[in-house]
């Protein structure tokens, strides 16, 4: 049964031969995938048999890696359409394999990215707009109407328009997912994450929302349980933010935490260039850079 499911899912592709018609067969192609990926997080969870005949057959990792790729106008409308923001937050606790989860996380990565162009303030015509904190009121003194903003994206934002992982409540999802023994899967979430600390949004506010969620000791946990290259360097960098963004609680949290200085060195003797130089910077951050000569860092 998974084998003929996945047969008839999954072929979101022409021949090459085909692929020279028309933008038609573009959008047709595009709406395949979305209804495949829609299929996806409407499937009963409590069905234990279909769901492992999928998941065996490879069905589901398949139509992911169809669709986590959202550059082309026909995507981002069928992204919106489906609301695949939404749907791959939900991918990311079903029962699923660890490439589930991976390439949910890729396709959150690439919509939180579209939220940085895709966010704005309302566009209001012929009346006064009043800004206050996250919300932006509009209309006369005596009729105000409140509009609530996006902490992080700072405009009006909402998981199916602008693809915005805070409004889908991805983030608590994303973090349970730090904790995953695959670090695929762990990069893939921390990447993800990373979108929220982009230079361009307001950090401060970013790494509030984040610090919140007890995200620096997911960082930290991070950081102690996986050794890859990359994983390091993604968690040094948050890690830096919340070192400079974050006060005295992200900073004591840091500080306080008995075996990231270890690593650290380790790091900074034994990393790749960023990785070196990041580590750097949080053992000076922190007053505990090694003694070059030895092995040991200052207390």
């Amino acid at each position: 049964m998974g084998n003929v499911l996945a047969e008839r899912l999954c072929k979101t592709r022409g021949q090459p031969e085909n692929l020279v018609q028309s933008p038609t067969d573009t959008t047709l192609i595009t709406e395949k995938q979305a209804v495949s990926v829609k299929f996806l997080a409407q499937l009963p969870h409590q069905n234990l048999t279909l769901n492992l005949a999928l998941l065996y057959s490879n069905t589901v990792p398949t139509i992911l890696k169809q669709s986590v790729k959202f550059k082309k106008e026909e995507q981002d409308r069928a992204a919106r359409t489906h609301n695949f923001t939404a749907v791959f937050t939900e991918l990311l606790i079903q029962p699923s394999s660890d490439e589930v989860q991976r390439l949910s996380a890729i396709g959150l990565e690439n919509l939180s990215t579209e939220s940085i162009r895709l966010s704005k303030p309302p566009q209001i015509k012929r009346k006064k707009l009043f800004y206050l904190s996250n919300y932006l009121f509009c209309g006369s003194s005596s009729r105000r109407r409140k509009i609530p903003l996006c902490p992080v994206h700072g405009g009006v934002c909402s998981s199916q328009n602008t693809f915005c992982i805070v409004d889908a409540k991805a983030v608590e999802r994303l973090l349970v997912c730090l904790g995953n023994e695959n670090a695929e899967v762990v990069e893939a979430a921390l990447s993800t994450i990373c979108t929220l600390l982009d230079d361009k949004l307001d950090v401060d506010k970013s790494v509030s929302m984040l610090s919140e969620a007890n995200a620096v000791q997911h960082v930290l946990n991070v950081v102690k349980q996986h050794r890859e290259e990359g994983l390091w360097q993604k968690s040094f960098w948050v890690i830096e933010k919340f070192l400079n963004k974050g006060g005295d609680k992200s900073a004591s949290d840091i500080s306080n935490d008995r075996v990231l200085p270890a690593i650290l060195v380790s790091a900074f003797h034994h990393g790749a260039g960023n990785t070196r130089q990041m580590a750097e910077k949080i053992l000076r951050h922190l007053n505990k850079m090694p003694n070059l000569y030895t092995s040991n860092y200052t207390m």
